[in-house]
């Protein structure tokens, strides 16, 4: 026999594991006990709220900035007060 039949072989003694029931049992009731845990409504409405501010003020900001113009960009402007601006002739805009 050689080294390739050795570990081709090494799997042939080897059982299918079975769980305990006792695990079995306890699994199937944690499943069961938080299927009937539901979230507070009062949860839902603050999540939703807070989503529904988020949304607004992200609207509130693109609006902003699309009426400023496509050349008022706090970036492009910091960047050029620190003197970092790019002198490279081609325009990325």
């Amino acid at each position: 026999m050689n080294h390739t039949d050795d570990i081709e072989n090494s799997l042939d003694g080897i059982r299918r594991a079975e769980a305990s029931p006792y695990l079995t049992a306890k699994v199937l009731s944690r499943l069961q006990a938080t299927a009937k845990q539901l979230t507070s409504p009062r949860w839902v409405y603050i999540t939703a709220s807070c989503l529904i501010l988020l949304l607004a003020l992200n609207l509130v900001l693109l609006i902003k900035a699309e009426k400023r113009g496509p050349h008022h960009n706090d970036a492009e402007l910091m960047a050029r007060q620190l003197g970092l601006d790019n002198d490279n002739p081609v325009s990325y805009h």
